[in-house]
């Protein structure tokens, strides 16, 4: 077969052609629209048996800085600019979306759901998880402390900021098999 001169012709619906020399447009996942953010490709994720495969499709929405994949099993995901955490729970349907850090010196803090209410006789305590979409656990990481007063709640040794009321952003998402479901 002779190599084509120009640009090959389009096709019926429009879109260019290519031909062997010519890498294949880029497209957003068949069941994505173009304007997909990683919040839309979350929800997604129930169901995803192949988390490779996810994080390959990630990579090309435009709120993705970085998708570094650990394994077949974790994927973690620099955001191109910190999402407030706000908007994060409302987008995702999160009730009661709580801010905590799970480390001593409270360095990481982490975007967690409220699962119940924890008796104690001092103050205000409650349990909280990761959300979770199917068999995968997301670790939504925040950039720092959530702004305001400390708390009265507590979840295990952290204060717990209620992110509906107290200002926060989202800069990383980490992404990983669920082992307890």
């Amino acid at each position: 077969m002779a190599a084509q001169d120009g640009p090959a012709p389009a096709a019926p619906d429009g879109a260019p052609r290519t031909t062997a020399d010519e890498p294949a447009p880029s497209t957003p996942a068949p069941d994505r629209p173009a304007s997909a953010t990683i919040l839309d490709a979350i929800q997604d994720l129930d169901g995803k048996d192949d988390l490779t495969l996810w994080a390959e499709a990630a990579r090309s929405l435009s709120d993705v800085k970085e998708v570094i994949i650990d394994n077949g099993s974790s994927v973690r995901i620099a955001l191109a600019n910190p999402l407030p955490a706000a908007k994060v729970s409302a987008a995702l349907a999160f009730a009661r979306p709580y801010g905590v850090s799970w480390d001593v010196h409270q360095r990481e803090w982490h975007l967690v759901l409220w699962q119940a209410d924890v008796p104690d006789s001092y103050r205000t305590r409650i349990h909280t998880e990761p959300p979770r979409f199917g068999q995968w656990k997301i670790d939504f990481r925040l950039s720092s402390r959530p702004s305001g007063d400390l708390p009265g709640v507590a979840s295990g040794a952290s204060p717990a900021y209620d992110l509906t009321q107290a200002s926060a952003t989202v800069h990383w998402i980490m992404v990983d098999r669920d082992t307890d479901a």
